[in-house]
């Protein structure tokens, strides 16, 4: 223990955190400053995006390598994510840091974490947000094995890998933490939609017209819709969308404050659908993905739902359209549902009270440090 409270294994001189996404960056972050807050004092650094940097971590690598999305876009990116995952393995061995934390993206981080255990390193792995084995490839627990611990963000999860074998620990989802996400009032009846088209450039690229088309309609309705441009985006993406949506307001404000303005939500299936959960705010959930990455899913995925707040709740809270379903007048049907049915609208706001009580108790981010902590102190000399 170092003074004041500061951890450092002997000898150990920095900690690895890798991910491959908007939102696993967000986590890179937060984690990045409860791990300074609870004392440890050495370099931080690996693959993140702005706001790992921003918590200081060292961006060896950028998050945009993984910006990938289904099977069509990853198989002409294979040999670059190869060298990608080499040079990783290569650096930390060499570096042999005291612990690597590796948020979401499994289909680069457990090979990652098989070559470096292949190739000697023995300190500490975590998984963040680990992968979604209950749903579909249920052999990914196997790998699991060579983690430490595993932080997954929803109760139901920690139950399937304890029950598994896997060492799991959960208490909350982390976004109960952010401050920009506490419930908040909305209009009744509403009448501002957010509309959220993603922030890799794949899903913007598929959903980034319809959801234009779907925001001049509500225009013409009499609704407020306004377009998210995230910021993570490339500028080919930003000038894609601000193409698509002439005519639409634009905001380049992070995804939780456009929809704490907003009265409900039509977009992207991920992150946004919890945030929406938490903020309390009706969403239209949409995924429109290669062919083949859609036939994937149909063939091995074994869940009924898309969207984890449908997941929690067990029901269809939130209407989920795939593929050919992501068409403008099936999307406007569905807001319109929503915003001139009283009874569903009660009903659904009762639910997405429920589900925000499902996801656990706060603070998740002050627990995964604390555990993090006494992983990397139970024992000494794994790393440097």
């Amino acid at each position: 223990m170092g003074p004041e409270g500061g951890f450092m294994v002997e000898g150990m001189r920095s900690f690895v955190l890798s991910c491959g996404e908007a939102s696993g960056d967000a986590y890179v972050g937060l984690l990045a400053r409860e791990l300074r807050a609870q004392g440890f004092a050495g370099e931080l650094w690996g693959m993140c995006g702005p706001r790992g940097a921003s918590a200081g971590v060292t961006p060896r690598w950028s998050f945009q390598e993984l910006q990938l999305m289904g099977i069509s876009e990853v198989i002409p990116a294979l040999p670059r994510l190869f060298r990608l995952r080499e040079e990783m393995i290569r650096a930390i061995c060499e570096a042999r840091p005291g612990g690597v934390v590796m948020v979401d993206s499994p289909d680069f981080h457990l090979p990652l974490a098989r070559g470096l255990r292949r190739r000697g390193y023995e300190g500490k792995l975590f998984s963040l947000a680990p992968p979604t084995a209950w749903a579909w490839r249920p052999g990914r627990v196997k790998t699991l094995e060579l983690f430490s611990l595993v932080f997954p963000l929803f109760p139901f999860e920690d139950r399937f890998f304890r029950s598994h074998g896997v060492r799991s620990a959960f208490r909350g989802h982390p976004l109960l933490d952010e401050p920009s996400l506490a419930p908040s009032d909305r209009r009744d009846p509403p009448r501002r939609v957010a509309l959220l088209p993603g922030s890799r450039p794949s899903e913007v690229r598929r959903l980034g017209e319809v959801l234009g088309g779907v925001g001049r309609r509500l225009k013409e309705l009499g609704m407020e819709p306004e377009l998210s441009l995230a910021p993570s985006l490339e500028a080919p993406d930003r000038e894609f969308l601000r193409r698509a949506a002439e005519g639409l307001s634009l905001s380049e404000d992070p995804g939780p404050e456009l929809m704490r303005r907003a009265d409900l939500v039509v977009g992207a299936c991920g992150t946004a659908a919890v945030e929406a959960l938490l903020l309390r705010r009706f969403m239209v959930v949409l995924y429109r993905g290669s062919w083949s990455s859609h036939l994937a899913y149909r063939l091995l995925v074994r869940t009924p739902f898309v969207a984890l707040p449908n997941l929690l709740l067990d029901r269809p809270i939130y209407p989920e359209l795939l593929q050919g379903e992501v068409r403008e007048e099936r999307i406007v049907k569905e807001v319109l549902r929503y915003v001139e049915d009283l009874s569903f609208r009660s009903s659904v706001d009762q639910e997405l009270r429920r589900g925000r009580e499902r996801l656990g108790d706060p603070g998740a981010l002050a627990f995964w440090a604390r555990a993090v902590r006494e992983e990397l102190t139970s024992s000494e000399g794994v790393g440097a």
